[in-house]
This record gives structure tokens, sequence and C-alpha cells, in this order.
């Protein structure tokens, strides 16, 4: 599930294993979401969100996984029986 609030942006981070100037350039992820902007390391995952437990579990919703859950409950809860394959 993909975040609206992951971006990432290219920062100068200093490298000992440069030798010209000392400095390389990596993508550092930050949250749009947090007041301050923090750096974020979901990647722009909901299921692995730093900040929020909310956007996790809603991220979890949307899973398949879930929606297969849910339709089981619902079958079971209706009289079916659900038989798994080992």
């Amino acid at each position: 599930m993909k975040c609206d609030c992951y971006d990432e942006k290219q920062m100068k981070v200093f490298d000992p294993r440069k030798y010209i100037d000392g400095f390389a350039y990596e993508n550092v992820g930050f949250c749009n979401g947090t007041r301050e902007r923090d750096r974020c390391y979901c990647k722009g995952n909901k299921l692995e969100c730093d900040f929020y437990p909310e956007v996790r579990e809603k991220g979890q919703k949307e899973t398949i996984e879930y929606k297969i859950e849910e339709a089981i409950k619902l079958l079971k809860d209706n009289g079916y029986v659900i038989y798994k394959e080992c």
C-alpha cells in the first residue's frame, strides 16, 4: 500500500571513502504527514509507517489477506462450512 505522505529527496551525506570532496548523495525519505517533516524509513509502505499506528492498521485492512479473512468470516456467519487444505 503506497503512502501519500511519503516523499524522497536526494541529500548530500559525508562519505569518508570519497577522496575528492568527501561527500556522496543518497535518497532520504521524509514524511509530509508530520509537523516537522521528519525523516521516515517506511519507503512509502503504509504497513511499515514509522509514526502513526492508525496508518499501519489502515494499510493492513487494505491488504488482500484481510479481505479474504473478512469474506470467510461472512460465509461462516451465514452458515457455510469452510474447509482448509493442508
